[in-house]
């Protein structure tokens, strides 16, 4: 592989992390799918995506497995502090200092 084809798989892969998001999303909520599988549906979406528009190796599913599992990471994450941030204001719209 060369540079600039390694580059053009980590451009690829960084797309594909939302959109993996996305789909693993829409997967989950129309097969009602419990919370606990998110990370295995979120490899399976990252794996084909990453088989598909990568290439078809070794690199291309790691690159798509990676992508797939960030992106998990990344919705997690957001959910959590807005989770944190609504919990903030409600304590604080009850006049009780939030516990740190």
């Amino acid at each position: 592989m060369t540079p600039e084809t390694i580059q053009a798989a980590i451009v690829i892969a960084t797309l594909i992390s939302p959109i993996a998001t996305g789909v693993t999303e829409v997967i989950k909520k129309a097969l009602n799918t419990p919370d606990r599988f998110a990370p295995l549906v979120s490899l399976i979406v990252g794996l084909g995506f990453g088989l598909l528009l990568i290439e078809l190796s070794i690199f291309g599913a790691l690159a798509g497995i990676m992508s797939g599992l960030a992106g998990t990471g990344l919705w997690e994450f957001g959910k959590t502090t807005i989770a944190g941030i609504s919990t903030k204001n409600d304590a604080a719209d009850a006049g009780m200092e939030p516990k740190l």
